[in-house]
């Protein structure tokens, strides 16, 4: 941090980005207080929350702002941020980005009122209006590599898989996901499994239970009750899809 502190010592510069432990040991390494800091004109934190203390001597040492930018993985980098013109520290994580709805609703998909808690539904589109594009991993644990790239609309997208959460033991591997009529990880050649649905929380929900069930099962019951659904399973070769009716209905797959 002292190398950073220098470096930023010497260039006059105009914007910074970072988390909030990152602002908080600047602010706490010494010489950072004696920077000009005459040309800053914007400071964003994102990947976490930023501490009300920490926005408060930011903005006390540098005479600007700690502006928040709030995203998520399952929907945008950034869905709301502070505005630029606010005064102070507030609490609160921003408006809406460009090109961006949110809302809170009850648990019964009606709108929450004013500070009342709920489920935060996000939909939008990217800067040039086009469809916001989203990578289905492919199901290895050498590296971070992508099954397919696809748009879902205004619908919400969840996978589940065992390749990234597991134990081994004696050459064995055993999933985090426990089979309830045995009390074991399960143990067959199902990895990852992806629903789309208006719903994130359903989707996330059922994309867990169709990796308990295993391929056929999944298969069956997601065709029975016309569900979205992407299935992969490990072979002797590789690997194999499948993807329900619906889910080729729904989804607009783009590799």
């Amino acid at each position: 941090m002292p190398n950073f502190v220098k470096e930023l010592a010497k260039y006059p510069f105009t914007a910074i980005t970072g988390v909030n432990t990152l602002f908080n040991g600047l602010l706490n390494t010494p010489g950072f207080e004696s920077i000009d800091f005459s040309t800053l004109k914007m400071s964003l934190g994102g990947g976490m929350a930023v501490q009300r203390p920490v926005a408060e001597k930011w903005q006390q040492v540098t005479g600007t702002r700690l502006l928040e930018g709030y995203g998520l993985t399952e929907c945008a980098p950034l869905v709301t941020i502070s505005p630029y013109n606010a005064t102070a520290y507030d609490g609160s994580i921003g408006l809406p980005a460009p090109s961006t709805d949110v809302k809170i609703v009850r648990e019964d998909g009606t709108d929450a009122d004013l500070g009342e808690s709920g489920e935060m539904r996000v939909k939008g589109e990217r800067g040039d209006g086009s469809e916001w594009l989203i990578a289905i991993e492919k199901p290895v644990t050498t590296e971070r590599a992508v099954q397919k790239v696809v748009s879902i609309g205004t619908n919400a997208i969840a996978t589940s898989g065992d390749y990234r959460n597991y134990y081994e033991e004696d050459g064995k591997r055993y999933s985090h996901l426990i089979d309830p009529n045995t009390g074991s990880p399960i143990t067959h050649d199902l990895v990852s499994v992806t629903v789309v649905n208006p719903s994130s929380m359903i989707a996330d929900g059922l994309a867990t239970a169709f990796n308990v069930m295993g391929w056929q099962r999944a298969i069956d019951l997601a065709e029975q009750e016309q569900l979205a659904v992407f299935l992969i399973r490990r072979t002797a070769d590789g690997f194999e899809e499948y993807a329900t009716p619906e889910f080729d209905k729904l989804v607009e797959v783009n590799n």
